[in-house]
């Protein structure tokens, strides 16, 4: 019995990992040759290609269908990570059937979702030559750099607030202009400011009233994208900073989180790289509606972060993007069934940063690269009346000792 209870616990804690199980596959291995051009941008998807050679990657907007050029020396296989932002396929609010055409014939194909990707795997013949696969919706990859970029604008604030997945006073984010996200019945605000050192970020998602217990497996996923280049960067490098949080509850108990830390980079391949947070980076999860200005009735989730401007570099704009996800099972053997997915920009590639918007810094200069945490007006108050009275103590004491020396 004991040996069983500790392969479910491992089976169990696998799952929490895993973004998805689907038809007892595990996601494949794919080539590291993964940037893609798409209509002239170059963007990061990810394939493996057997039996021949991947040429081009091309959209047809009217059909709402990829264009896959190979060059087959053989029976083989393309398996291909495709971002949802990108192209997808739904049918009332629900996961469907992509329209596989290997020169223009349908086939059989494996597919194995997560709540950010789509992987095919598409089995083709000697002598294919075009792969066509239609969804549902699709995003103009044309349209990343035609559009000018979203700002989210976060002004200089001299009382932070409390890093707590709450919010903590009704005026701890009155300086900020909240900017909402909405999508198929779920929404959010996004909050942000500064205080020359840190980038305090909330993002309120008032429509989410679920808890780690409201289903047998829930997982809550949040990540912060900042290009320390501005925002010129086709893929995802090493100028790119990440942060969030990957919680995965079963039965109410937390089990697993899906990033090594909470703070994270991309190498030459996009693939995440932990890093040490800076002194004084903080993030939460909350559940909470105290002093809610959106929604102060009925409890909701709530993320928050305090993250070092040292470790984005000395800059007053970056690219910025954030995406919250929630999902859940009505049993562990289940998908985890996405409950939403909010962007900001609604339509941005997460992997793409010249599709993200901009956070610009406003008010005082932004980055004091010496100072690892800030003060607030209470505990300077407090520090100066240490200092007061340290000075206070030795001048009594020069005054003591002066007088036993003349006497």
């Amino acid at each position: 019995m004991k040996t069983i209870a500790i392969l479910i616990l491992v089976l169990i804690i696998t799952f929490g990992f895993a973004q998805k199980l689907s038809h007892g596959q595990e996601m494949p291995a794919f080539s590291t040759n993964n940037t893609v051009n798409v209509n002239g941008n170059n963007l990061v998807i990810q394939y493996g290609i057997t039996g021949g050679k991947l040429l081009s990657v091309n959209t047809d907007i009217p059909s709402k269908s990829l264009i896959i050029s190979i060059q087959s020396i053989g029976d083989g296989k393309l398996t291909i990570s495709l971002p949802r932002t990108l192209i997808d396929a739904k049918q009332n609010g629900d996961d469907t059937h992509f329209t596989i055409l290997v020169n223009n014939h349908g086939t059989n194909y494996d597919e194995i979702e997560s709540y950010s990707h789509s992987t095919l795997s598409i089995p083709f013949h000697l002598g294919a030559e075009k792969i066509q696969i239609i969804g549902t919706q699709m995003l103009v990859p044309n349209s990343i750099s035609a559009k000018s970029p979203q700002v989210i604008e976060a002004p200089y604030t001299d009382t932070p607030p409390d890093i707590d997945g709450k919010w903590t006073m009704p005026s701890e984010w009155n300086k900020t202009n909240a900017i909402s996200v909405e999508g198929n019945g779920s929404e959010m605000y996004i909050l942000a400011q500064h205080d020359s050192n840190f980038a305090y970020v909330m993002a309120d998602i008032v429509s989410d009233h679920t808890t780690p217990s409201s289903y047998p497996f829930m997982r809550y996923e949040l990540v912060i994208l900042f290009d320390r280049n501005g925002y010129s960067g086709e893929t995802l490098g090493t100028n790119e900073i990440a942060a969030g949080s990957s919680l995965t509850f079963v039965n109410g108990s937390q089990v697993s989180s899906n990033f090594g830390s909470q703070v994270w980079t991309y190498d030459n391949q996009s693939k995440p790289v932990d890093v040490v947070p800076s002194l004084g980076y903080d993030g939460t999860m909350g559940f909470s509606s105290i002093n809610d200005p959106f929604d102060s009735s009925h409890d909701h989730r709530i993320y928050e972060f305090r993250i070092p401007l040292s470790l984005l570099q000395k800059s007053d704009r970056y690219g910025f993007s954030l995406q919250a996800h929630a999902c859940s099972s009505q049993s562990l053997a289940a998908q985890c069934m996405s409950i939403y997915t909010l962007s900001w920009p609604s339509e941005t590639i997460m992997s793409v940063p010249t599709s993200h918007g901009i956070l610009e810094l406003t008010g005082r200069s932004s980055v004091v690269q010496s100072v690892g945490l800030t003060l607030n007006n209470s505990q300077l108050i407090l520090f100066g009346i240490i200092i007061a009275g340290v000075i206070a103590g030795m001048s009594g004491y020069m005054i003591i000792r002066k007088r036993k020396i003349s006497t």
